[in-house]
């Protein structure tokens, strides 16, 4: 209804990040970085999301990079102890973004993508 008044509307794409839920505690194994091999296809989850959001009648995506989400997970210095081609410096640890907004707007066009960035907070807050 709000696009027939010329509204554009983004859907947010989050990534894999933190998982919350209600009912009883489940036991989890421990957090691990992603392997370099993980990667590709996570970037390219990010890329049919953004295509299915399309396809569903969105206008475009925002990449969540803020919050703990993934994509901040990969920037965030204190989070990311990696010793790869995606850790220690920023330009390293912008790598996977990079990436991720490049099969974005690759898939659906870069006028239709944004990126949710908090440069000055710590992660979750």
């Amino acid at each position: 209804a709000i696009q027939a008044d010329g509204v554009k509307v983004f859907v947010d794409v989050e990534g894999r990040g933190p998982e919350h839920g209600v009912g009883e505690m489940v036991q989890h194994s421990a957090p691990r970085a992603l392997t370099r091999e993980e990667i590709p296809a996570i970037v390219n989850d990010y890329a049919q999301a953004a295509r299915n959001a399309i396809a569903a009648g969105f206008d475009g995506v925002e990449l969540h990079g803020a919050n703990g989400y993934l994509i901040n997970q990969f920037i965030d210095s204190r989070e990311n102890q990696r010793d790869d081609e995606y850790g220690g410096s920023l330009q390293n640890r912008l790598r996977f973004l990079r990436e991720v907004a490049q099969a974005v707007a690759d898939a659906i066009g870069k006028e239709k993508l944004g990126v949710r960035l908090a440069p000055l907070t710590t992660l979750m807050g």
